[in-house]
C-alpha cells in the first residue's frame, strides 16, 4: 500500500505519535517532519529533515499527523489545506485511538490498521472521532449529592434505564462513528442496576478504545457480577468520597480477587456548583460565548436512545424545562450515511443549545466534594 506519512509539529506529541508509529511498523512511511517556526527548518530529528509548511504543496499525496494537545491547530490547517486533494490531515488524537485498539485489544490486524491509517479521505469524507461519551444507565444511587451534574437527587421516581433500548443505542452508535477513546458506563450507581453486565457486552465494540464503570464505593457486586466483569474489558473507576464510600475498602479486595482493573479518585478533584435548574435568561450572544468555551461539551452522553452534547443537557431535560437539542440515535427511517452526516453536523455545532441558559457549570464555583442533600426531593434506590 502506498503512502508517505509527514508529522507536522516536533514537541511533545510528535514523539508519542512517533513511538506509535514505530509499534506499528510504520516508521519506514515516515519522510520528514513540518515545523512552522522557521528556526527549526532544516535540522532533523530522528534522521528524518524538518521541513516549512510550503514542501506539502509539492504535489505528492501524504497522510500528514498534526501533532499537537491543542485541536485549533488541527482545525486551522484543515481550514487551510481543505481545497488540496492530496494533502489528508489526520489530528493526533485519531492515530491514537486506532493505536490504542490496535494494542490494547488486538481485534485487528497491522495490515487492516494500516489500511484505516491510509485510507484517503475522498471529497467530504468526514471524522467522527470522540474523546469521552457517557453512557447513562440508571438514576438510582445510594447518595445524594447535591451537586451532581446528573441531578440524581432531584428525581422524584428514580428507574433504571431499558437494557434493550441502551444496548441498541450503544451498537447503532458504534456503527455510525469512526472511534471512541474512552466510553464510560455511569449513573447514578452503576451497580444498582441488575442488567449492567448486558450493558458493558454492548459496549464492547472494535472502535471504542477504553470503556470504564464508575462507582461511588457504597456496593460490592455480587460473586457471579464480578466474575462475569473478570471477563469483559472492562475497569472500574471508583470516585473515593471519605466516609460517604462505606465498602471502598471492600469493593478494592473483590476487584483484585477478580483480577479486575481498577482505578480509585480521590475527594480532591474539583467539584462545581450544579443545583436544581433554573433559567438564568442570558442572551442567545452571551450563551454561544459559554457554549464554546464549554469543558463540559467534549463529554457527551447517550442518554434514552438519543445523543446530547453534554451530560447537564441530557440531564435536566426530564425536568420539562426544555426542549433540548440532541440526537436520535434509534430513527429508522434514515440510511448510516444519512444519519452519519447529520450527526457530523450536530458535532460541529457553534451555536448554544437551550441548556446553556439553565447552566452554572461554567462559572465553575467550587463547591464540597459530594456534599448530600437532605431528603427533600426524590432520589431514593
Amino acid at each position: 500500500m502506498d503512502g508517505e506519512i509527514v508529522l507536522y509539529g516536533t514537541a511533545d506529541m510528535s514523539e508519542k505519535v512517533y513511538e506509535a508509529l514505530s509499534q506499528m511498523g510504520l516508521l519506514p512511511r515516515l519522510v520528514f517532519y513540518v515545523d512552522g517556526n522557521p528556526n527549526k527548518i532544516g535540522a532533523t530529528l530522528h534522521d528524518r529533515e524538518i521541513c516549512s509548511p510550503e514542501r506539502l504543496l509539492d504535489g505528492t499525496r501524504r497522510m500528514v499527523i498534526v501533532c499537537s494537545y491543542q485541536k485549533r491547530l488541527y482545525d486551522e490547517l484543515l481550514n487551510r489545506y481543505k481545497r488540496i486533494p492530496l494533502i489528508n490531515l489526520y489530528s493526533s488524537d485519531a492515530l491514537w485511538i486506532w493505536y490504542q485498539i490496535y494494542v490494547r485489544k488486538r481485534k485487528i490486524t497491522i495490515e487492516k490498521l494500516a489500511e484505516l491509517l491510509f485510507m484517503f479521505r475522498e471529497e467530504g469524507k468526514k471524522s467522527l472521532l470522540f474523546e469521552s461519551v457517557d453512557v447513562i444507565i440508571t438514576e438510582r444511587c445510594t447518595l445524594r449529592c447535591k451537586n451532581c451534574v446528573q441531578m440524581i437527587p432531584y428525581y422524584v421516581k428514580p428507574q433504571n434505564y431499558d437494557v434493550a433500548k441502551i444496548a441498541e443505542s450503544v451498537r447503532q452508535f458504534s456503527k455510525l462513528v469512526d472511534g471512541v477513546w474512552n466510553v464510560r458506563v455511569i449513573g447514578g450507581e452503576p451497580f444498582l442496576h441488575s442488567e449492567l453486565i448486558d450493558i458493558c457486552k454492548a459496549c464492547v465494540q472494535d472502535n471504542f478504545v477504553h470503556i470504564t464503570v464508575t462507582t461511588n464505593g457504597t456496593i460490592v457486586p455480587k460473586d457471579e457480577v464480578l466474575n462475569q466483569l473478570s471477563e469483559l474489558p472492562v475497569d472500574i473507576v471508583i470516585s473515593d468520597y471519605g466516609d460517604l464510600s462505606t465498602k471502598l475498602e471492600g469493593l478494592t479486595g473483590k476487584l483484585e480477587e477478580y483480577h479486575i482493573a481498577y482505578s480509585v479518585l480521590d475527594d480532591s478533584y474539583s467539584w462545581y456548583q450544579t443545583g436544581m435548574p433554573e433559567k438564568n435568561n442570558r442572551t442567545e450572544t452571551e450563551n454561544d460565548i459559554i457554549f464554546q468555551n464549554c469543558k463540559s461539551k467534549q463529554n457527551q452522553s447517550i442518554l434514552n436512545g438519543s445523543l446530547y452534547r453534554c451530560n447537564y443537557s441530557g440531564a435536566v431535560e426530564p425536568f420539562g424545562l426544555i426542549d433540548n437539542t440532541r440526537y436520535d440515535l434509534l430513527n429508522k427511517e434514515k440510511s448510516l450515511k444519512e444519519m452519519r452526516e447529520e450527526l457530523y453536523q450536530f458535532e460541529q455545532r457553534k451555536n448554544c443549545i437551550q441548556a446553556c441558559d439553565y447552566c452554572i457549570q461554567w462559572k465553575e464555583i467550587p463547591v464540597k466534594t459530594a456534599e448530600q442533600l437532605e431528603r427533600k426531593y426524590g432520589g431514593s434506590m
